[in-house]
């Protein structure tokens, strides 16, 4: 199936003469990362148990140390720069080319993802939404306490994941947050066509149904429960397994 996107191919294989069956979630890597990052071309960077950061290549073999310790959540920027939250709770950048973490923001963030725009927005300890640049070097608060995971889309919309296990949006300077699914998840990524997928607390796969008000569990009996989930800038869904290795989802 060599150049079929990963979302095609499992289309192929959840499907036979018309009839849908029950398979496991194809198996990407071996263990052991805790949090991922994945660009267009599908290079996957993952952080080790030691806080090195990781990088291999959809397909292409084994892991790579690729910038060494003091990190636990990573993001990608659009022209890729690989941002990362330290144990002190600051904000790290690699830039492209260089294999060397610099201090880009003072701590106070627990959560941080980028946009194609040049931007990185976290949820500081408050669980406010904070964002700064490259350039800038400071956070500023643009968005009201309330959640604790965040995803951002290239037209400025905000999606946090409440306390409450529902999803929320809202827009930068807007003093509130509005409802947008139902309780229900742990952890939440927004796809690229607008789609928005979780964890329930048993790690399972859901998709939010927004045409009956519910999620969908897209999780089958041989599934391994899964303890996060990361969507790739090219709309690939990949989820990190108990065993801590990553695995391949349906769209």
């Amino acid at each position: 199936m060599k150049g079929l996107s990963i979302t095609l191919a499992l289309s192929l294989l959840l499907t036979t003469i018309g009839a849908p069956i029950a398979v496991a979630y194809p198996k990407i890597t071996k263990g052991s990362v805790t949090a991922l990052a994945i660009n267009e071309q599908n290079d996957i960077y993952g952080v080790g148990l030691n806080q090195n950061v990781y990088r291999t290549t959809l397909g292409q073999g084994p892991w790579v140390k690729y910038v060494g310790p003091g990190v636990y959540q990573i993001a990608l920027s659009g022209s890729g720069e690989l941002f990362g939250i330290g144990g002190d709770n600051a904000l790290y950048v690699v830039r492209p080319g260089s294999h060397t973490w610099e201090t880009l923001t003072g701590g106070s963030v627990t959560y941080i993802t980028a946009n194609d725009l040049g931007e990185i927005y976290g949820v500081g300890l408050n669980n406010a939404v904070y964002r700064t640049t490259m350039t800038n070097h400071n956070w500023e608060k643009v968005a009201p306490p309330y959640v604790t995971q965040i995803q951002i889309t290239n037209e400025g919309t905000i999606y946090g994941l409440g306390g409450n296990g529902a999803v929320y949006k809202t827009v930068p300077h807007q003093d509130n947050w509005n409802r947008v699914t139902a309780v229900g998840v742990t952890a939440m990524q927004i796809h690229p066509d607008g789609t928005i997928y979780g964890l329930n607390g048993t790690g399972q796969f859901m998709v939010w149904r927004p045409e009956i008000d519910e999620w969908e569990n897209r999780s089958v009996s041989t599934d391994i429960p899964l303890t996060s989930l990361w969507i790739s800038k090219g709309g690939n869904i990949f989820g990190i397994g108990n065993d801590q290795a990553v695995y391949a989802l349906p769209g």
